[in-house]
């Protein structure tokens, strides 16, 4: 195998699965995701979806900052705001819910229990969590 180009074993997190999968790197370029003929539990099958993770992780369209919509709904208008400033609003509108009809009128689902990138940077983790007591 060249230089640049390596496999790195990892698990997709596209499904409940969450098959064991092969990543195909050049350089650090995702170039395909393959199902690990190895694992014990996927016996080296994946999913479609998570065949397609590459081209989901570079698609042109794919949101890398928060927006916030400017206008009415449908407009299709929005400005791009801060980490900080979206979980700053995200807080403050649950607090509301919460101080007005109770905390069980908000329900935040994961599910399929991929691990959440924005709770380990966002600051507002723990006033997230404080929402539901």
């Amino acid at each position: 195998m060249p230089e640049n180009k390596r496999i790195v074993r990892s698990s997709c997190r596209m499904c409940h699965g969450v098959f064991q999968v092969l990543v195909h790197l050049e350089g650090e370029r995702v170039v395909k995701v393959t199902g690990d003929p190895d694992s014990l539990t996927s016996k080296g099958y994946l999913f479609p979806k998570g065949a397609a993770s590459p081209e989901l992780l570079y698609h042109p369209d794919r949101l890398m900052h928060p927006l916030k919509r400017v206008g009415k709904r449908g407009e299709n208008n929005w400005k791009r705001i801060s980490w900080n400033e979206a979980n700053d609003e995200i807080v403050a509108r649950f607090s509301a819910i919460k101080a007005e009809s109770g905390a069980e009128l908000v329900a935040i689902c994961q599910g399929t229990g991929r691990p959440c990138v924005a709770q380990r940077q966002c600051k507002g983790v723990k006033e997230w969590r404080s929402l539901s007591g």
